[in-house]
């Protein structure tokens, strides 16, 4: 869509976690509670703000805001995730924090650029060749390429 950008286009400023304080509390609290529901006043509370400051201190900060910024945390584990186990995508999505299975299918596809069903395939198929090049010695295995675009995904 011409004017709008997607959220993977946005740079996220990490080092500002690294250089606040306050900052950093709310990403400690997110690392170990991305599962759990997280609002904006509880980070707000945790980096002893307001709610509206803590809201354009965030993003000035950020660069993203915290909705977006949360959002692509626990897609990032997802990744990590379906990237590591076998997971179902329904099990997936609660497991990192999602509360319907419609939300974590846009956001996911919204921020990795793919449908959470087409990644798996494409790990899966990953999978698949490591296995067959570690049997033929290194060479390419065709399975490789039969998900269209697989490696340009990963």
């Amino acid at each position: 869509m011409p004017g709008s950008k997607s959220l993977s286009v946005y740079q996220v400023n990490e080092f500002a976690f690294f250089f606040c304080p306050r900052l950093a509390k709310v990403k400690q609290h997110v690392d170990e509670h991305y599962a759990e529901p997280i609002s904006l006043g509880q980070a707000a509370q945790i980096a002893a703000l307001e709610r509206t400051y803590f809201c354009k201190y965030f993003h000035s900060k950020v660069g993203v805001c915290f909705a977006d910024w949360i959002t692509r945390v626990r897609i990032d584990r997802a990744l990590l995730m379906l990237m590591n186990h076998d997971h179902g995508i329904t099990d997936l999505a609660f497991a990192v924090g999602f509360k319907d299975l419609r939300t974590f299918e846009r956001a996911f596809k919204k921020f990795a650029g793919v449908t959470p069903r087409d990644c798996k395939r494409t790990v899966r198929c990953h999978v698949e060749a490591g296995a067959a090049r570690t049997i033929v010695g290194g060479k390419r295995s065709r399975r490789q390429c039969m998900t269209r675009n697989c490696s340009a995904r990963l």
